[in-house]
């Protein structure tokens, strides 16, 4: 009966709640990694809420959360910022979900590195900046969105929101146009620009495809689960 459909047992809503909660978190990141003037220390200074030494140009989606297509949809977990649905909290499983996955482009600056060992530390550094800000702002602004441990890995942000658990990557397009112009490049070299390419690149449009694809003709989420069942059997 359709009128006696659950929220989690329905795959669109699933879908659609973990959209609205990329939405709020992608606006979240561009608006607070924006500068303002401060002023606190005496001297006149550019500094954003997160302390981020670049903004946040875009947020761009991977996962197959965000597109409709993805074979389990993600559900809201209490112990990551997700409503707690009249669930006792003490009881509720620490198993952290599979992260969604986004990317985030800084604007373009000079700023950057010149050397590839040095760009791979950087993208280090901003995802720690970005996990030391959220930490701070969770304090003084009482963000209760941000819920679970921020884990930083040397390619990647783990933390939680609204429930999800969002992997935050950095795509660096200073780093893939340092790979392309090398003359000589070794095999290591051309594996990782590869690897970037697919990645940030390729996966960007992949997603956008996709996603133009369920706009068009929104059946065709039921069809690209359905083949995945299929496939897997």
């Amino acid at each position: 009966i359709l009128g006696s459909t659950k929220p989690l047992s329905d795959s669109f809503v699933l879908h659609k709640n973990a959209m609205d909660a990329f939405t709020d978190l992608s606006e979240f990141l561009r608006q607070n990694s924006i500068a303002i003037v401060d002023n606190s220390m005496g001297k006149e200074r550019k500094v954003s809420k997160l302390g981020l030494p670049l903004k946040i140009d875009e947020v761009e989606p991977l996962s197959p959360s965000l597109r409709y297509s993805s074979l389990f949809p993600p559900v809201p977990h209490p112990l990551l910022g997700g409503s707690d649905l009249g669930i006792d909290k003490r009881k509720v499983s620490g198993a952290v979900p599979t992260p969604i996955r986004i990317q985030i482009r800084f604007e373009g600056s000079s700023k950057w590195p010149s050397s590839l060992n040095a760009m791979g530390a950087a993208k280090c550094a901003m995802l720690i900046q970005l996990a030391e800000g959220i930490e701070k702002m969770k304090k003084s602004d009482n963000l209760d969105e941000f819920d679970g441990p921020i884990d930083v890995t040397p390619t990647h942000l783990d933390m939680g929101y609204r429930g999800y658990s969002f992997r935050i990557i950095v795509r660096a397009d200073q780093e893939l146009r340092m790979l392309k112009g090398l003359r000589n490049p070794n095999e290591e070299a051309k594996a990782l620009r590869l690897g970037l390419i697919n990645r940030h690149v390729r996966g960007s449009m992949h997603h956008s495809l996709s996603h133009a694809v369920h706009t068009r003709h929104p059946s065709s989420s039921s069809v690209v689960r359905l083949a995945h069942r299929w496939v897997a059997s």
